[in-house]
């Protein structure tokens, strides 16, 4: 099957997953890494979903990766979408203060700030934290093909720059052949 592969942006101008798009793009070829998010993901849903509505209905797995805002993004698709396949998902230092858990999408005062469940149909959903906020969110599901790692040394934006990330993040590719 084929695949789709998205990066997603957290908020703000400073985005360094772009850097890590691109050199998985360089390591892993074709199909390239969609970028997406802008400078604040929220405003951007709507379009995101579409994109991957186009690409399930070409029946390509999706593989996405996303930072901060981006990764509570794969969190909220993976619920709201249960039956879209996510061949592989990354997310890197969801928000402590927002969930998914018994909530609306992005709200500020959810039951389980800091909390996030993987929902739906993946083969690999990786969460990478630090302890640093806006960041630190962490994982509550505890299976085979979910891992977390956390790394209290990071700060939140250099968290996806690091190297010891960038390898999970790269192995995770190969595991997963995303």
């Amino acid at each position: 099957m084929s695949k789709a592969r998205y990066a997603c942006h957290g908020l703000g101008v400073l985005q360094p997953i772009d850097n890590l798009a691109h050199d998985l793009g360089r390591q892993f070829g074709e199909p390239q890494f969609k970028i997406v998010g802008g400078f604040s993901p929220p405003l951007e849903e709507n379009q995101i979903v579409s994109q991957l509505t186009a690409e399930i209905a070409a029946g390509r797995d999706l593989v996405w990766i996303g930072h901060s805002m981006g990764a509570a993004m794969g969190f909220y698709l993976a619920r709201a979408q249960p039956k879209w396949r996510f061949r592989l998902m990354i997310t890197v230092d969801p928000m402590n203060w927002a969930s998914n858990i018994g909530c609306a999408e992005w709200s500020r005062s959810p039951p389980h700030p800091g909390e996030w469940t993987a929902y739906g149909n993946y083969g690999l959903w990786i969460n990478i934290r630090t302890n640093m906020p806006p960041g630190a969110g962490r994982m509550t599901t505890r299976a085979e093909n979910c891992r977390e790692y956390s790394f209290p040394d990071c700060s939140h934006i250099g968290v996806i720059s690091d190297t010891r990330v960038r390898k999970i993040v790269f192995d995770a590719m190969a595991e997963a052949r995303a």
